[in-house]
């Protein structure tokens, strides 16, 4: 988590998709909705688990990429792109363990954050 940045807005926002990364890969209609919902909501929920993890030892518990696969150029996608759809990351921050399900997009070669969601334990 010390690599990420933890309390580092820079670093949190640098691994989250961005308003910019979606120009390159959306088309408009698709980029005003997660422009205005779940790109604001990955960036609390990382910040988030970036703040839980501060000052404590973090531990990989497991992480399952889910489905690799390419988009489909056109609507909704400008470009085939790569992604990784309904990956499983489960750390353990202090003794308790969280789980946090996962989607990934390339964006010139880095993958970034598309979806993050903790799941309630």
């Amino acid at each position: 988590m010390k690599a990420l940045g933890a309390g580092d807005d820079k670093a949190v926002r640098a691994f989250c998709l961005g308003e910019e990364d979606l120009e390159k890969i959306a088309g408009e209609g698709i980029r005003n909705i997660l422009g205005s919902s779940l790109l604001p909501e990955n960036l609390r929920v990382a910040e988030a688990l970036l703040t839980a993890a501060d000052g404590k030892e973090v531990v990989l518990g497991s992480w399952d990429p889910g489905k690799i696969y390419r988009t489909q150029q056109g609507s909704p996608y400008k470009a085939s792109i790569p992604m990784v759809g309904g990956g499983k990351l489960v750390l353990a921050i202090g003794p308790e363990p969280s789980e946090y399900l996962l989607d990934l997009v390339s964006i010139e070669g880095r993958w970034k954050i598309l979806k993050i969601q903790k799941v309630d334990s």
